[in-house]
């Protein structure tokens, strides 16, 4: 592989996506892993798997479409089917990754820079091919208020968060953290700064 990647993530309601964006402007290609997942669920493979583990009448419309609340409802609630669905779910969300990441490079024939935003990142462990981590962090203030902007209140947030390992052990395990409590314009400064020193080493 030729080139670095640079895998962001971190809280709930930091700002990982707007960290990713901009790592994004300066780099040459941006992965989402929210959006390879979402992608994944049109797989009728994905999709008979999850109806076979819960029901299609459970988390499936009439059209045969997963309803993501009711497969957040069951996996935010029991720590056994949210383990299930990451073990169906995670390793071929990071061989997509891999494989867009090798196509990239391969096709710009040059040294670049590729953003993934993984919010389950350590959870599911750091691939091999990542070069550095970068984790975001804000206030819990904070973070709640975004968090509601998605309709989720304090106990929402709480449940999620559980489900994380704990943002000390992710922080201690990243390269770069990012605090990002500030203006957008402060965070652009921070998002600089790392990648001006990334290059450099």
């Amino acid at each position: 592989m030729t080139g670095m990647v640079i895998a962001v993530t971190g809280d709930v309601g930091a700002g990982k996506s707007e960290v990713s964006r901009l790592f994004g402007l300066s780099g040459d290609h941006w992965i989402d892993t929210d959006q390879v997942a979402a992608e994944l669920w049109l797989e009728p493979e994905i999709v008979a798997a999850a109806a076979d583990r819960w029901g299609g009448e459970n988390i499936l419309d009439e059209d045969g479409r997963v309803l993501h609340g009711a497969v957040a409802e069951r996996i935010f609630t029991d720590p056994k089917e949210y383990t299930w669905l990451m073990g169906l779910l995670h390793p071929r969300i990071w061989t997509e990754a891999k494989r867009q990441i090798d196509l990239f490079f391969s096709e710009s024939g040059v040294e670049s820079w590729i953003v993934v935003e993984a919010p389950l990142l350590f959870e599911a462990g750091v691939p091999s091919w990542v070069s550095a981590t970068v984790f975001v962090t804000a206030r819990r203030e904070t973070r709640l208020v975004r968090c509601r902007a998605r309709g989720w209140d304090d106990a929402e947030l709480t449940r999620r968060e559980g489900f994380f390992l704990p943002s000390e052990e992710r922080m201690a395990r990243s390269d770069y953290v990012i605090h990002n409590d500030g203006s957008l314009e402060d965070l652009k400064k921070k998002v600089d700064a790392i990648f001006r020193y990334a290059e450099q080493t």
